[in-house]
């Protein structure tokens, strides 16, 4: 990232942020800054804005495909119009390249999980039991 390369390996963020979940379990304090991996992950697909975020357009294609199938004239019509669009429908679930561009804020999240964890001894934090008594951990 200091480098300037915006473009990361798809996969090694993908273990990279399945580590990182797995360390946010044991310090709860660092999960906020697991936004900037998860947008960066996803931020190959289609209709994401500038800072990695999914942009809706929730009823556009439904009201589309309501009106193709009200000019269909009889149900052989509508069942052979829904098996084209299923043989059409393919799931992609990475980037075929490989490679993803980073989201704008994936630097400042990963330089504040860098400070977060950059300690000799790891931070205590208070858990509360179910009665009066709390302990650190």
């Amino acid at each position: 990232i200091d480098s300037g390369e915006e473009k990361l390996d798809h996969k090694e963020l993908l273990s990279d942020r399945g580590f990182l979940v797995y360390v946010t379990r044991t310090y709860p304090s660092m999960v906020p800054y697991l936004k900037g991996f998860h947008l960066t992950i996803e931020n190959w697909r289609e209709n994401r804005d500038v800072d990695g975020w999914k942009i809706t357009s929730k009823g556009v294609e439904d009201d589309t495909r309501s009106e193709e199938i009200e000019e269909a004239e009889d149900e052989a019509a509508i069942n052979h119009k829904m098996e084209e669009d299923l043989q059409q429908t393919f799931t992609q679930h990475a980037p075929e390249d490989g490679l993803t561009k980073a989201a704008p804020r994936f630097r400042e999240d990963l330089l504040s999980l860098m400070k977060l964890s950059n300690f000799e001894l790891p931070p205590l934090r208070l858990v509360r039991g179910k009665g009066r008594e709390s302990e650190i951990v």
